[in-house]
């Protein structure tokens, strides 16, 4: 794969006849998590994507993605980091996609 701000792609021959039919967001994986974990999102066209992390206070701790994608599925990794490169700690944290068919937010819990 091609690691792009944080995202895995695959180019896979074929692919556009298993583009995804409809936006979709799913849960992290693991969860919880240590040291880092996975958040895989569908695209059926290409589009604007913004995948951010928040804490429970809603402050925005950190931008795994934001900007354009092509259609498919890509996976954005996080690896328990703030923007400014600091560790946060244990707890339950939020991540929020947006797209242009879908705005989404869930949550996942880090345990050190």
């Amino acid at each position: 794969g091609v690691c792009l701000k944080g995202e895995l792609t695959a180019g896979v021959e074929g692919a556009a006849a298993a583009r995804p039919r409809a936006y979709d967001v799913s849960q992290n994986v693991p969860n919880p998590f240590n040291p880092s974990t996975s958040i895989t999102y569908r695209l059926p066209v290409a589009g604007q994507v913004s995948l951010a992390i928040y804490n429970l206070l809603g402050q925005r701790l950190r931008v795994l993605v934001h900007d354009q994608r092509a259609a498919g599925v890509h996976t954005a990794l996080w690896d328990g980091l703030d923007e400014a490169g600091q560790a946060v700690s244990s707890g339950v944290y939020f991540y929020r996609f947006r797209s242009d068919g879908l705005v989404e937010t869930h949550s996942m819990v880090l345990l050190k």
